[in-house]
């Protein structure tokens, strides 16, 4: 073998130390021993110089290291791939979650919107829709309603104990007719509940028209086409406004207008004079009624006038008396009246049971009496007489004279005997004045 052939083994075999070397390959011993050739060799050193540069570049992955997590990712993206057991285990979990979630999802759902559902069950259930017709619609518990055009109106379908409901957007006008009670001591009531979206209004006679306009209910009572009466007492239409955030309602008497935000307290508008402001809303329907039949004095008549029930009555200037023209024993003859008169009332045997005055701001109603009646605005005195008493059996049964005045909007019924006085203002509770000398 040649110089050069030993040369070039020699050679190759620093090489593959330096390699293994920096590879990491040698024990302790052998790499103490490259350590003091590179330092006292120069020709080891400078074979060794190239490769030592090389290994001192950092690698690839460490001049461009890859995102944490990256090979993870890339790794079971390939197990899913290819269905290993494993992925197809968490696949089977997933989807259990997945379902657990949606059912929680939507039981929390109908937790927190259970009283919606419920009412909306209930709605579907207990209610139907109210067909409008051009006049008054017949409700089941007898009640009869009008109402607007595009106005939406749902009622119970059937009529428990506790009355009729009915749930109203719009505009519509309620009338509650109660059966007669004039001869029972406690009146018969089976009330209607009107329910919008910002309150509850009650009523259990007579005629009252509810209106919608967003969050704003309006309620306005009216003068009823029939009176009720409980024995001998007439009995003023009321309704009652709840709102959402108070327990007392309001009460609201006849010819007022009163009002409630969703959200606020019901308070009053302001007093209405007559029906415009129910006909301006929904026209003048026909009425559910047939017209009942009357006569009507004047005091243009002269002298005094005998009623069909023997009640004689005197009549001032620009009074005015309308009476029916039937007269049904046991029950109260009623009349409308307005101005000033005096009365004489003595009901013979089996005519009326007792004689009544409706009138814009109180009810008068007595059995046997003399008395004069006197307005001025919105003030309403009576004043009941001393008369000579004929002594007859049957006047002797019917005890002293009395009248029983009580304002139109409470049912309070003040008694005033022979030489009294008493008066009524605004409908309010009645009073009683000084006797005169």
């Amino acid at each position: 073998m040649s110089d050069r052939d030993d040369a070039l083994l020699h050679m190759g075999n620093d090489l593959e130390l330096i390699t293994s070397f920096l590879n990491g390959h040698l024990d302790p011993e052998r790499v103490e021993q490259v350590r003091r050739r590179l330092d006292d060799d120069p020709g080891f050193r400078d074979l060794a110089a190239p490769m030592l540069l090389t290994w001192s570049v950092p690698k690839h992955l460490e001049r461009h290291p890859r995102p944490a997590g990256e090979l993870e990712k890339h790794w079971d993206e390939f197990t899913k791939r290819a269905g290993f057991a494993h992925q197809r285990r968490k696949a089977r979990r997933r989807g259990l979650w997945l379902i657990g979630l949606a059912v929680l999802t939507l039981g929390l759902g109908g937790f927190f919107q259970r009283e919606r559902i419920v009412a909306a069950i209930a709605d579907y259930r207990d209610y139907e829709n109210v067909a409008p017709d051009t006049g008054w619609v017949r409700l089941r518990d007898g009640s009869l309603v009008s109402f607007a055009s595009g106005s939406r109106l749902r009622a119970l379908k059937q009529v428990g104990s506790s009355g009729m409901r009915v749930k109203l957007v719009g505009t519509a006008r309620f009338r509650a007719e109660p059966p007669d009670t004039s001869r029972s001591s406690i009146p018969e009531l089976q009330p209607i509940l009107v329910q919008t979206a910002g309150a509850d209004v009650i009523a259990a006679r007579g005629e009252f028209t509810v209106s919608t306009r967003g969050d704003t209910t309006d309620v306005e009572v009216h003068r009823p086409t029939k009176r009720a009466f409980m024995g001998f007492v007439a009995l003023p239409t009321t309704a009652l406004l709840f709102d959402r955030s108070s327990v007392n309602p309001l009460s609201v008497a006849e010819t007022e207008l009163a009002r409630v935000v969703r959200g606020g307290k019901a308070h009053r508008v302001r007093a209405v004079p007559s029906d415009a402001g129910a006909t301006a809303i929904l026209g003048n329907p026909q009425d559910w009624t047939p017209t009942r039949e009357e006569e009507t004095y004047t005091a243009g008549a002269g002298g005094d006038v005998t009623l069909r029930d023997s009640t004689r009555v005197t009549l001032g200037a620009g009074a005015r008396l309308s009476t029916p023209l039937l007269v049904r024993p046991g029950d109260v003859f009623t009349t409308t009246f307005t101005g000033s008169a005096r009365f004489v009332v003595a009901p013979r045997q089996q005519l009326a049971a007792a004689f009544a005055l409706d009138m814009p701001n109180a009810y008068i109603v007595t059995s046997h009496a003399e008395f004069s009646v006197a307005t001025r605005g919105d003030t309403v005195e009576v004043t009941v007489f001393q008369r000579q008493r004929r002594g007859t059996d049957s006047e002797r049964e019917q005890g002293a004279d009395a009248v029983s005045i009580a304002g139109s909007d409470r049912l309070t019924v003040l008694t005033v005997g022979p030489g009294e006085r008493a008066h009524t203002v605004g409908g309010s509770l009645p009073r009683r004045l000084p006797r005169r000398q």
